[in-house]
């Protein structure tokens, strides 16, 4: 049996990780190699891991996320450069910890999505995250190689439609915090054709592309700009009682500054909270890969402690857990596919 993590070589001097890391579509590997992935990640699969029953709601028309999911694992050698590739963003200074400094980013990031869609005819792929940008991911306590650019963007889609079809009722008010490139908005009016959505974010352009996409769905979409680290904003998100309240890979940028905006959901009590987010106590304590995760998770200052408040809130009965699990897949560096469900008593 082929080790994981085979060679424990160490970073040479003067390896450049950011030339050489598997960011790009164009392939690794010998061109035999790089020609077809082995496997497809299916869609019922993606249901098992997501506990809920396989729905004919969560396969779009619009957009066929299983022709996106194919990859294979790499070879020995791949490996080795793929940890190469870790152990070097591990060492980069220059990456930026999480936090309100980071608005900035956030606003030229989001604005480059708004430039994209300037021009009407714009298809929900366009709406892709910059960061869905990794030939390699996490998947299954070791490595895998997409196939095709859209991967994540598809994974990250699969995952929502499947949560969203079990537990979301058309008609729902649903309020998606954190809503950035306003994917998730896309996807929610064309799932749920009488809800009304609200896509909240504190970067202003985040807010122009929900306003610009609710002009194609009758107005069904409110761009609210909202700060969820300071609560500025809080009423432009409306009521949220009984309402739906979403995050994916949001509250990832709270770090341990989460505890205003968890007051703040426990007083409206929303109907259900359905996240999607990097939760730092899914990592075991052994492995070297889950260590990996860990170290990156810490090094950006991602979100801490925030499940562990919420499971000592479900016990004091103030909480009720729907569900929380590990679905094991992530990017290159870490694994931003937590899942909790839950909702105030």
């Amino acid at each position: 049996t082929r080790s994981r993590f085979a060679s424990g070589k160490a970073v040479p001097a003067g390896f450049n990780y950011k030339e050489n890391a598997l960011m790009t579509d164009t392939g690794i590997g010998s061109a035999e190699e790089s020609v077809l992935a082995d496997e497809v990640l299916k869609l019922s699969e993606i249901a098992e891991r997501c506990g809920v029953p396989m729905s004919s709601a969560a396969v779009t028309d619009w957009f066929d996320a299983e022709s996106h999911l194919r990859y294979r694992r790499p070879t020995t050698d791949e490996r080795d450069k793929i940890l190469l590739d870790v152990v070097g963003f591990l060492q980069d200074d220059s990456l930026k910890r999480s936090g309100a400094h980071r608005i900035d980013a956030w606003r030229k990031g989001w604005g480059e999505i708004l430039d994209r869609i300037a021009d009407a005819s714009f298809e929900y792929d366009t709406l892709c995250p910059q960061y869905f940008k990794f030939d390699a991911f996490r998947f299954d306590g070791d490595y895998a190689l997409r196939q095709d650019k859209l991967f994540e963007f598809a994974l990250c889609h699969a995952v929502k439609t499947t949560l969203y079809a079990h537990y979301i009722e058309d008609g729902d008010r649903i309020v998606d915090l954190g809503t950035g490139s306003a994917a998730n908005v896309y996807l929610l009016l064309n799932m749920f054709k009488n809800s009304q959505v609200v896509g909240a974010d504190w970067a202003e352009p985040s807010v122009e592309i929900t306003n610009k996409i609710s002009t194609y769905y009758d107005g069904r979409a409110t761009g609210a700009r909202f700060d969820m680290l300071s609560l500025e904003g809080r009423e432009s998100l409306g009521t949220l009682t009984d309402n739906v309240v979403l995050s994916v890979h949001s509250f990832e940028q709270l770090g341990t500054q989460w505890q205003g905006i968890l007051g703040m959901l426990l007083e409206a009590k929303p109907k259900i909270c359905i996240q999607i987010e990097p939760i730092y106590e899914n990592y075991d304590d052994e492995p070297i890969f889950d260590a990996l995760g860990r170290l990156y998770h810490n090094k950006r200052g991602y979100l801490r402690v925030y499940q562990t408040e919420l499971m000592r809130l479900a016990d004091a009965n103030k909480v009720e857990i729907l569900d929380q699990r590990r679905l094991t897949f992530g990017t290159m560096l870490h694994e931003p596919y937590g899942v909790l469900v839950w909702r105030p008593k």
